[in-house]
């Protein structure tokens, strides 16, 4: 994989002020991708990285975060 795509819930209004997106390889989590603001869809291209697990962190937000589609290619 080497992109992810995010939507946030922006009925509720644009939450998320930043976060990163982690792969687990080799026994441990690295950071692949971070970001400010996702509002209606953000794209994030990174270098291919092989995982069977991932993981978005919010690490800032303005209210509670609404994902709505978490899309990995």
């Amino acid at each position: 994989m080497s992109i992810i795509r995010l939507e946030e819930g922006i009925a509720l209004g644009q939450r998320i002020e930043a976060f990163t997106v982690e792969a687990f390889v080799d026994g441990d989590w690295h950071q692949v991708a971070s970001g400010t603001t996702i509002g209606p869809r953000r794209i994030l291209r990174f270098a291919p990285v092989t995982t069977d697990r991932l993981r978005v962190r919010i690490t800032a937000s303005a209210a509670p975060p609404v994902l709505t589609e978490v899309k990995v290619y």
